[in-house]
């Protein structure tokens, strides 16, 4: 091969070599967006508290009583939270019973003398006569720790499995709900000796619950907050279908899968 035929090729391959270098550091034009979401639980809160502007305690704690006494509490339930409560479980479990005297007492006996003798559901204003959860017949506590409640509480306030309910039409959001309970030691005209000096702690325990929300929310649906969730039966939303779909509300089968 000739010396020109060589640096013909030298120089090609130079070009060639230059050529790629310069195809990498060309310069483009870009741009960039990016769209900014926001998720943000709401928050189920259950305030347990006295009957407004007052002192008056909403627990009993009780010592020295007999026969014949009867003892009124009230508490209120305040939805302090931003979601609305459906259901509100009550339940009763025992602590503990002490017979300091020997007396040859059962827990039974004890629990057994002791009974609630009223319960109302007093709404959420501040008056009002409410609406009995009890029917007839007083329940000792011991038959509440057992949930013995069947044929003694209204039907409204006892969920399919026998629970009690304390608010079957829901709390919203902010709102508070009233109740009136009392607890009485009969007298039942015959000797009670061996109940004396006796001592039982008994919790009167609570459950809430957030109203079921299976529901779909459009493309035309409110950007922030989303309306309805903090109030029973307040919204309508449509499926992707554009079919109606039914508000948020109490739902009598809700938690069925811990309840049934």
């Amino acid at each position: 091969m000739g010396i020109k035929k060589k640096l013909g090729l030298g120089m090609a391959s130079a070009a060639l070599g230059l050529s790629l270098i310069g195809g990498g550091t060309f310069a483009y034009f870009s741009d960039q967006a990016t769209i900014h979401n926001g998720f943000a639980a709401g928050t189920l809160d259950l305030e347990l508290g006295n009957y407004p502007e007052t002192n008056w305690p909403l627990n009993f704690d009780l010592q020295n009583i007999r026969p014949g006494d009867t003892f009124e509490r009230q508490f209120v339930l305040k939805n302090s939270g931003s979601l609305a409560i459906e259901d509100t479980y009550m339940s009763f479990s025992k602590v503990s019973v002490e017979n300091t005297l020997k007396t040859g007492a059962t827990d039974g006996d004890f629990l057994s003398a002791l009974k609630v003798s009223y319960f109302v559901d007093a709404g959420p204003g501040q008056s009002g006569d409410g609406y009995l959860l009890l029917n007839s017949q007083d329940i000792t506590l011991k038959e509440a720790i057992a949930g013995d409640f069947k044929d003694k509480i209204n039907p409204l306030y006892l969920k399919k499995d026998g629970t009690l309910n304390l608010t079957p039409n829901g709390i919203n959001s902010g709102e508070s709900h009233r109740f009136r309970v009392m607890i009485s030691f009969p007298d039942t005209k015959e000797p009670q000796n061996k109940l004396q000096g006796m001592q039982a702690k008994v919790n009167f325990n609570l459950d809430a619950r957030q109203v079921m929300g299976d529901v779909y929310h459009d493309q035309q649906g409110p950007n922030g907050t989303v309306t309805g969730n903090g109030k029973i039966g307040d919204q309508q939303t449509t499926d992707s279908s554009k079919k109606l779909l039914g508000s948020d509300k109490t739902d009598n089968d809700a938690w069925k899968d811990t309840n049934e």
